[in-house]
This record gives structure tokens, C-alpha cells and sequence, in this order.
């Protein structure tokens, strides 16, 4: 905790904040802060620079500050209290949803940042995906399942993305689940977003 209360007197120019970990799991380390009523979301290991750009649209909650801590990116957001949207709200708002995937996926800035560590190249990210469900498939148990079976169907889908056509990658969510939506009355936000990659749109 005492990495996360120097970070915080660093970025935010306060101290002495009550420090916790989520209750829910997190697959990066996070952390929440609470001083004199205000909190906030710490977490580390993260795309802070895409989270800058999601938080300037309104996709994700404000970003406080961002940066570099001893080699490791971190973020500090907002601390938003909401809830998590059950079936019916997603009928209700389908099209306030599709509006914000929409948002991040045409986004110039948010394209631009990604694409200095990832392809853009519709073949190149094609061949990675196929050579990563192999390697995958190489590490499952054999008593699992056939996977004779499933590499003759790797090999087909390999064969035949020769044949398919084209399509732009856009910036997505890498586990867009109701728990990475978050409802205030205001807005609503998409939390969690460990995870930014490059996918066929």
C-alpha cells in the first residue's frame, strides 16, 4: 500500500488516504482510495494513454492522472458508483450502446495509439490470431477433448482466410460483460478495461 499512497501524493498532492482492494476481482492490480469523501480507482500495468483518450470521449470514467511508476504504467480514475446493467436495461438502451462502441471503435486518436504496438494489417492480425488459437490448443490437457479433431478445423478456418474478405480493425473491449458496465444516473460508462486490442470490426 505504501507504493499506492506515494503514487497518490505524487499525482494528486494529497496524503494519508485509506487504501483498499476491491472486492470484486480484478485481472490487473487496482486499488481504491478514499480520503475526506473523494475516491478514486488506482490501477497499474495498464493502457494509461488509450485510457486517457476512452476517459476525453466518455467512454471510461475521468482520468485524475496517469503515467509511469518504477517501469509500470498506472492510472488514476474517477471512483464511480453505479451499477452493473441487467438484460432489460441492455433491450431498453441498444442503441446508447451501440452509440458509445461506436465512439471507441472510430475513434482517430484512440486508433493512433494502439497502432504504435499493434498491426494494423487486416492479413498480418488474421495469421496472429490463427497462430495463437494453435499455440493455445498446444497447451490443453489431451484428455480434455480431440484435438486432432480441432486442428483439422484450424487448418480448414487457415485455408480458407485466404478467401475472406477484408475488414477494418477497430479498438475493442477486450470482455465487454454487463460487470464492465457501469450505470450512474447521469451516463453510463464501460469499466475495466484491462485489455485494448486491435479486432475485426
Amino acid at each position: 500500500m505504501e507504493q499506492i499512497e506515494e503514487l497518490l501524493k505524487l499525482t494528486l498532492h494529497q496524503s494519508d488516504w485509506v487504501i483498499a482492494k476491491p472486492s470484486s476481482g480484478r485481472s490487473k492490480e487496482s486499488y481504491i482510495a478514499e480520503k475526506s469523501g473523494k475516491k478514486v480507482f488506482v490501477k497499474l500495468d495498464v493502457f494509461s494513454h488509450a485510457l486517457d483518450t476512452l476517459s476525453e470521449i466518455g467512454v471510461a470514467p475521468k482520468v485524475l492522472a496517469s503515467g509511469d511508476q518504477n517501469g509500470v504504467p498506472f492510472v488514476v480514475q474517477e471512483f464511480i458508483e453505479g451499477t452493473n446493467p441487467d438484460e432489460n436495461w441492455f433491450r431498453s438502451h441498444i442503441r446508447e450502446v451501440a452509440r458509445l462502441i461506436k465512439n471507441y471503435h472510430s475513434n482517430k486518436k484512440l486508433k493512433e495509439e494502439l497502432s504504435r504496438t499493434q498491426t494494423t494489417d487486416y492479413r498480418t492480425h488474421l495469421d496472429k490470431e490463427l497462430s495463437f488459437l494453435e499455440k493455445y490448443l498446444g497447451m490443453v490437457n489431451l484428455e480434455i477433448l480431440n484435438k486432432e479433431d480441432i486442428y483439422e478445423k484450424i487448418q480448414l478456418l487457415k485455408n480458407q482466410a485466404d478467401f475472406l474478405e477484408e475488414t477494418e480493425l477497430v479498438p475493442t473491449h477486450s470482455d465487454p460483460n454487463p460487470a464492465n458496465f457501469m450505470i450512474t444516473p447521469e451516463k453510463f460508462y464501460m469499466i475495466d478495461w484491462d485489455i485494448l486490442f486491435f479486432q475485426m470490426k
